[in-house]
């Protein structure tokens, strides 16, 4: 039994630490984060809407259904379309800082090699993990989901 016991603990830290691995977990907050924006990205540049939506904030869906998130979304994407041509959207120099359940990330977005925004420390997107994952939250009052309720408590959105 003692040998048994001596072969199975390390085949299970073992296991255990490839599936942290394989799940993000060796990626880190930041590392999470920053994979999230890029998924976010592709799910617009692919307008698939469902994977957008499953980024943003439990708070966020529950004031937002996923049809207005999509007709929101589909609005933004024919604006942009509209003003710089059918294209692709990017985004670069993201860089994140993690403090306790808060994410906050600059970054600049691009369309067609034209700055749609660009995402300071004194303005970030703001990210904040619920139940061990990260969710995007609006900082924007004009969008469906926006909810108050959702940003940081030291003001850093006003």
């Amino acid at each position: 039994m003692k040998k048994l016991t001596i072969l199975v603990v390390p085949l299970l830290i073992l296991a255990l630490s490839l599936g942290a691995v394989a799940c993000g977990g060796g990626a880190g907050d930041e590392g999470q984060v920053v994979e999230l924006i890029e998924r976010q990205v592709k799910a617009f540049n692919g307008q698939d809407w469902h994977v957008a939506y499953a980024t943003m904030s439990p708070n966020y869906r529950a004031r937002c259904s996923y049809q207005e998130f999509e007709d929101f979304s589909e609005q933004a994407w024919a604006l942009y379309v509209m003003t710089f041509g059918a294209g692709k959207l990017e985004a670069t120099d993201i860089s994140v800082s993690v403090e306790e359940e808060w994410a906050y990330a600059t970054l600049k977005l691009v369309f067609n090699d034209r700055i749609l925004a660009e995402l300071t420390s004194t303005e970030p997107d703001i990210w904040r993990k619920v139940g061990g994952t990260w969710y995007d939250v609006t900082e924007d009052p004009m969008d469906p989901g926006y909810n108050a309720d959702d940003l940081p408590e030291n003001g850093v959105v006003g």
